[in-house]
């Protein structure tokens, strides 16, 4: 329905609607896949956090606690 009434508007060009639509996600997966290559060269990593760095910074508790 967006798209739609983008169409309709004659500010935006049905190339701008491609870019919209389509163009931003070819952009963000062609970043993850880089961001994905780059890391696999690292391998994962595993480090603990904290709870003295999580304390006051997030609103997961366990039960009971």
């Amino acid at each position: 329905m967006l798209l739609a009434e983008l169409a309709r508007d004659r500010l935006w060009s049905s190339s701008d609607i491609k870019k919209l639509a389509g163009g931003n996600l070819v952009r963000v997966f062609t970043e993850v896949e880089k961001v994905r290559d780059d890391w696999s060269a690292v391998g994962p990593t595993e480090d603990w956090i904290s709870l003295e760095d999580l304390d006051g910074k997030t609103y997961c508790r366990y039960p009971g606690t």
